[in-house]
């Protein structure tokens, strides 16, 4: 075999396990969002059946209660957290793809007008991008996580005079402190290579950079 064919079988392999690592992340960030949505709900449930235990028993688990829910709302950060750096994942591989199929396009001048308009910019997706479906699932993901900390300032400071604004400005705070350096960070990877977007400046991109110059 030439290698002008080894070239080619490479190509298409590693064209097709792209697409399987492109289908994984995908299928991470709905992972992810519904095991949170799960324990959200649960974590909801039994706060509110203990809280009623309390009102009815006359007993105070405000302390256990109060613990639950921010246990709940670290571990959403986390969540949070997994989905946008699955974003990251997800948006180097599918540009990766791009960059291939243009490549192939630009050899086959036929099969390049058959699929005008098709995906073949390897500039995008975006790493940020407003309304896509992965950025809406993190949106939903950092409500959830306001509303626990409503509901923990709601279980503590229920009698507070200001207790109004608090519940606006509290759960509002939180949902920035999630989305506005999440995005920051989504466009800070524009203008990096696929390594740099991935590693940043850590000793794991150098070690990486070393290998594939040695």
């Amino acid at each position: 075999m030439d290698r002008e064919s080894e070239t080619l079988k490479f190509l298409e392999r590693d064209f097709t396990q792209c697409f399987g690592y492109l289908r994984y992340y995908d299928q991470q960030m709905w992972l992810v969002s519904k095991f949170t949505f799960t324990a959200y709900s649960s974590l909801l449930g039994v706060s509110l059946g203990i809280y009623k235990y309390t009102a009815d028993n006359n007993v105070d688990l405000t302390i256990a209660v109060t613990a639950a829910l921010a246990t709940g709302t670290f571990v959403g950060f986390f969540m949070f957290g997994m989905l946008v750096r699955n974003r990251v994942y997800f948006v180097t591989i599918a540009r990766y793809i791009n960059a291939h199929r243009k490549h192939y396009f630009s050899l086959d001048p036929a099969v390049a007008s058959f699929a005008t308009g098709f995906y073949d910019n390897p500039d995008y997706p975006r790493f940020f991008n407003l309304f896509s479906s992965h950025a809406i699932l993190s949106y939903v993901v950092a409500i959830l996580n306001s509303i626990l900390v409503l509901t923990i300032l709601l279980l503590n400071l229920f009698t507070y005079p200001r207790i109004v604004t608090f519940s606006i400005a509290l759960p509002l705070l939180v949902f920035l402190l999630h989305v506005v350096p999440a995005s920051l960070y989504l466009w800070t990877r524009e203008k990096k290579t696929a390594v740099g977007a991935v590693f940043g400046h850590t000793s794991r991109r150098s070690i990486i950079e070393h290998n594939s110059s040695s």
